[in-house]
């Protein structure tokens, strides 16, 4: 088990754009927005499920991306591992979105990189306490493991 989580943290770190983490620091289960049939989509034939999640319950305005994906090879011992990658906003480092709008989320596929979901995202305010809007751009390589996000 400390072997997977060691290898876990391998697979999920902090990158330039947005805050790439694992799952169980910043999303709990019992967080997870409903309805799933609204705020949940599944991508590469249910292999990816991208969903918002509810980063600080005390916060009005903290939605976290969630992400669970296929973990492969030796972390999975001779199948597939479901992996879990929350994504936080740049705006401070690990800070939440206002709101994430998966309905809202398209999707490609390029075999060289992975699958790659653009995410419209909603921050509560910007400098003029104006709500703005953005898109975060995630790729999850399912024969690696990696999410990368931009």
């Amino acid at each position: 088990m400390i072997r997977l989580a060691a290898a876990l943290s391998l697979l999920a770190g902090d990158l330039a754009a947005q805050s790439v983490e694992q799952c169980h620091e910043f999303i709990d289960v019992t967080m997870i927005t409903e309805p799933w049939e609204e705020r949940s989509r599944s991508f590469a034939n249910g292999a990816v499920r991208v969903f918002e999640a509810t980063g600080d319950p005390n916060l009005a305005n903290s939605a976290v991306i969630g992400l669970l994906h296929p973990v492969p090879g030796e972390l999975a011992g001779s199948g597939m591992f479901r992996g879990c990658t929350a994504i936080l906003s740049d705006r401070d480092r690990r800070s939440f979105f206002g709101e994430v709008l998966i309905e809202a989320t398209e999707a490609s596929y390029d075999p060289a990189t992975g699958l790659t979901l653009r995410i419209p995202v909603r921050y509560a305010t910007d400098s003029r306490g104006l709500p703005t809007e953005d898109m975060v751009t995630v790729t999850v390589n399912q024969a690696t493991g990696w999410v990368t996000a931009e």
